[in-house]
C-alpha cells in the first residue's frame, strides 16, 4: 500500500509522535470532562457515546492539535495498530480510524475500528438510517429493528455495534 504524505511531509499520523504517557493524560483530561450519551450502539460504559466540547474534537498539546479519537486509537487500539493510518486520506484504500457510533466527536475506544476509508465512507447510510430511527423509536423498539432482518448492514463489524 502506497503512503502519501501529509502537510509536514510526515507518512505517520502526528499522534504517533506523543509518547504513550502523554497520550494517556490527554485522554484522561477529556474523559473527566467528557459528556456521555446514548447512541446507536445502546447505552452504558461501552455503547454510548463519549463526547468532546472541544472544537473539531481536537486536543491542543505543545502547539500541535490531536484528534482525540487518533488518541483514544493510540491507547486502546496501539500503536502498532494505527502506524498505517493514512494521514491524508485521499485514497479509498488507505486505512482509517472508523466510528462504528458515527459521532466524529466521540471517542469512546469501544467505537473506534480501523478500516479502508472506503468501508468507513460506505457507512454513511446505514448511520444516517439508525440514527434517525433512534430517535423515532423507542428504545426497545430500535433494539428490535437493529437485530431484525429489515436492518441489512453489509459491514463487519456491524454498524451501530461495539468493538470488543
Amino acid at each position: 500500500m502506497s503512503k502519501e504524505h501529509n502537510k509536514s511531509g510526515s507518512t505517520s499520523l502526528k499522534i504517533l509522535n506523543l509518547t504513550d504517557e502523554c497520550a494517556i493524560k490527554l485522554f484522561e483530561e477529556e474523559e473527566r470532562k467528557c459528556i456521555w450519551e446514548p447512541s446507536i450502539c445502546g447505552s452504558g460504559f461501552k455503547k454510548s457515546c463519549m463526547l468532546t466540547k472541544l472544537s473539531g474534537a481536537r486536543k491542543s498539546y505543545l502547539g500541535e492539535k490531536y484528534f482525540l479519537a487518533h488518541i483514544s486509537a493510540l491507547i486502546f487500539l496501539g500503536r502498532e495498530a494505527i502506524s498505517d493510518v493514512s494521514p491524508t486520506k485521499n485514497e479509498p484504500n488507505a486505512l482509517s480510524i472508523s466510528h462504528l457510533c458515527g459521532r466524529n466527536n466521540c471517542f469512546n475506544p469501544y467505537h473506534l475500528i480501523i478500516e479502508l476509508k472506503r468501508t468507513n465512507d460506505s457507512r454513511e447510510n446505514c448511520l444516517k438510517i439508525l440514527n434517525l430511527l433512534m430517535i423515532r423509536l423507542d428504545k426497545r423498539a430500535f433494539k428490535e429493528f437493529k437485530a431484525s432482518r429489515y436492518f441489512a448492514c453489509p459491514h463487519d463489524p456491524p454498524c451501530g455495534s461495539i468493538r470488543e
